[in-house]
């Protein structure tokens, strides 16, 4: 099951303003894509596990990179490096939702451990890392937390693509 995936993310705007004299515009064109290829070298992963996810009021989940995790397919995604995170938090939510700074952390993009970012309702979190990927550990560096405020449940989803070896 080769997978092939195009990771795209990036601003295109068009600005426009009403001087006195004339018209005043400026396009921001679309960012490049970044593709993957099947495999586990530069700009390619072979593995790919997505889903929408809950949380009730004021708790977290681990979200085990290295454990129990099953693409579309049933086949483990028991990942080596993550090349690619997306998690999208519902526009509807009320609540901020944490992610990172768990026990046994996954690394990922963070520059300590105890690291973690907070996702506003409606928030989208995109980070690649095509060439050498972030290593996953298994026992000592494999959990996503995934936290959320108290309130209301919050409901996000989440895409992890990587590499198996």
């Amino acid at each position: 099951m080769p997978l092939k995936a195009t990771v795209y993310a990036g601003i295109a705007a068009r600005y426009t303003a009403s001087p006195d004299l004339g018209a005043a515009e400026y396009n921001v064109p679309k960012d490049d894509d970044t593709v993957f290829e099947a495999g586990v070298g530069d700009f390619q992963s072979d593995a790919l596990w997505t889903d929408t996810r809950t949380l009730a009021t004021n708790t977290t989940e681990d979200i085990d990179l290295r454990g129990a995790l099953a693409d579309i397919f049933g086949v483990g995604a028991v990942f080596v490096e993550v090349t690619a995170l997306l998690i999208k938090s519902a526009a509807a939510n009320t609540t901020n939702l944490t992610i990172g700074n768990g026990t046994n952390p996954a690394q990922l993009f963070f520059g300590a451990t105890t690291h973690s970012i907070i996702l506003q309702p409606g928030g989208t979190m995109l980070l690649t890392a095509p060439k050498t990927g972030w290593a996953i550990t298994a026992g000592t560096a494999d959990i996503l937390k995934v936290a959320n405020a108290a309130g209301a449940s919050a409901t996000y989803n989440i895409k992890i693509m990587g590499r198996l070896s």
